[in-house]
């Protein structure tokens, strides 16, 4: 019924040799239409249990608006997080939405996720959320595990190297195995100054928790139900989303401010801060030079940030 009243919905059933339900896909006409127009950060969330009586696990994938809100691309019911279930879902995920220019996915370090990545998204870069590697070098290296925290995101948000050395030196003086570690699992894995493509503002799957946060009750439910309930809230969302954001007058939705004082080069759009040619946003610096030149902001924002979208090529 989604799919006649919804077009373009792709939804797909898996069923057990016996015939029994086993996983089920679901990714709404409007998240594989609107895909295009955001950042190519796509945030893969661990699995969630579902209390219902015949249990089960909930996979989601999601990205953020211009406005840094949730915006779920799909959902996926499973019966135990493993490597062929996750495996199932990243090859429905690719079906539906492709595969972008410079796309990046980000995930904690469950070991399904990474095979499965490794299996079918060959194409794109695996990062890992900052939160979730935290709390892994807090189980890790227990001494001074309390102050991990502060050093450790400015390391991984650090847009120079001066800057995420700064801080990983600080690691060094909290426990010297720390960067092994790190170095070990791989920077690019984690530190935006080191990662290959760009991960703009997301350094961590906080938006697929806070989804799954939001179905709380609703993951007590039978299937059918918890499919409508899903169905229900993206749809609510995204009504709320374009209902606040269609009165602005504004092309820009976000602001960076920074104050420090770098070299610009507009012609390749980059500042010595990196945080121009690493969020593909002006930062002040460039801003400040804009302003003095009567240059227009707006043309130097990626359009992900924008109001008005440019649709890119993806290969399916």
């Amino acid at each position: 019924m989604l799919q006649k009243t919804n077009p373009g919905t792709i939804i797909d059933i898996e069923k057990q040799e016996d015939d029994s339900f086993q996983y089920a896909f679901v990714a709404l006409n409007a998240a594989i239409k609107g895909w295009p127009n955001f950042k190519p950060i796509m945030v893969v969330v661990d699995g969630t249990f579902l209390k219902a009586a015949y249990g089960g696990t909930l996979l989601s994938a999601n990205t953020q608006d211009a406005e840094s809100k949730i915006f779920p691309l799909a959902y996926c019911i499973v019966d135990f997080e493993n490597d062929k279930a996750w495996e199932w879902f990243f090859k429905k995920i690719k079906e539906a939405f492709g595969v972008r220019e410079d796309q990046y996915l980000i995930s904690d370090r469950h070991e399904s996720i990474i095979k499965a990545t490794r299996r079918v998204f060959l194409e794109i870069t695996h990062g890992y959320c900052i939160f979730h590697l935290l709390s892994n070098l807090k189980t890790k290296f227990k001494i001074n595990a309390k102050h991990f925290r502060g050093p450790f995101f400015p390391t991984a948000k650090a847009y120079t190297e001066m800057e995420f050395e700064f801080h990983m030196r600080e690691l060094d003086n909290l426990d010297k195995r720390i960067r092994p570690y790190l170095e070990q699992i791989g920077h690019e894995k984690w530190s935006r100054y080191h990662s290959k493509n760009n991960r703009y503002s997301t350094m961590t799957s906080n938006i697929a928790e806070a989804l799954n946060s939001a179905n709380l009750a609703a993951r007590e439910t039978p299937v059918t139900t918890l499919m409508e309930c899903l169905r229900a809230q993206i749809q609510e969302w995204t009504y709320n989303n374009r209902k606040e954001v269609k009165p602005t007058n504004q092309n820009l939705i976000e602001v960076i401010d920074e104050d420090r004082t770098r070299i610009v080069n507009l012609k390749d759009k980059t500042c010595t801060c990196n945080r121009f040619q690493k969020d593909e946003m002006p930062c002040n610096h460039a801003v400040a030079v804009m302003k003095d030149l009567n240059i227009n902001t707006y043309n130097y924002c990626a359009h992900y940030y924008t109001s008005k979208h440019d649709y890119k090529h993806i290969k399916r």
